[in-house]
């Protein structure tokens, strides 16, 4: 693969273009990103026991970025970003903690193991997240998508939709009071 040469004031940039993202690892993306905002819907039909469809499209996502990334053959991983660094200091920092914290209690370890899968899940999505997001246009789509559905939970909340509107007298409802 070669280098494209961008000149940048007076020095010079290298970037290195990867292969292009395949549909199916971008339409996953995509999904899954549109998914996320409709995960505290109280529709039946959008979650089960333990199984919503953010976490199914991102493990589908998951799954697509593994096998264009060469997971069978060959595994080649982007560079980890710098801000994913820190993201990593915060998750060994809450590792740490907890280690240290010592509560013995079952629910205590369970919620606490729960809690650091979460977060290294969270870890490794923002990885993949920020290689994919360095196409201007899957970045644009991806926030065009994700404003749209955004919307489209706000007005039905708004509205009083079945299910968009919040079950609870004292929830917390953040548009026009």
């Amino acid at each position: 693969m070669a280098p494209v040469r961008f000149t940048v004031g007076r020095g010079v940039l290298y970037a290195y273009w990867e292969k292009p993202i395949p549909s199916l690892v971008e339409w996953s993306f995509l999904i899954f990103v549109a998914t996320i905002p409709l995960e505290g819907l109280n529709l039946p039909f959008f979650a089960s026991q333990g199984i919503s469809l953010p976490k199914l499209f991102g493990f589908l996502f998951f799954i697509s970025y593994m096998a264009h990334s060469g997971l069978p053959l060959k595994l080649s991983l982007p560079p980890i970003p710098t801000a994913l660094w820190w993201f990593l200091v915060y998750w060994l920092t809450f590792v740490a903690a907890g280690l240290l914290a010592g509560d013995t209690a079952i629910t205590g370890i369970r919620a606490y193991v729960t809690r650091v899968l979460s977060v290294a899940q969270q870890v490794v999505l923002f990885w993949f997240a920020a290689d994919l997001l360095r196409d201007g246009k899957l970045a644009r789509k991806t926030m065009i998508i994700f404003l749209a559905i955004c919307a489209l939970v706000g007005f039905g909340a708004l509205l009083g939709l079945p299910g968009f509107a919040p079950d609870d007298s004292n929830a917390r409802i953040s548009a026009f009071e």
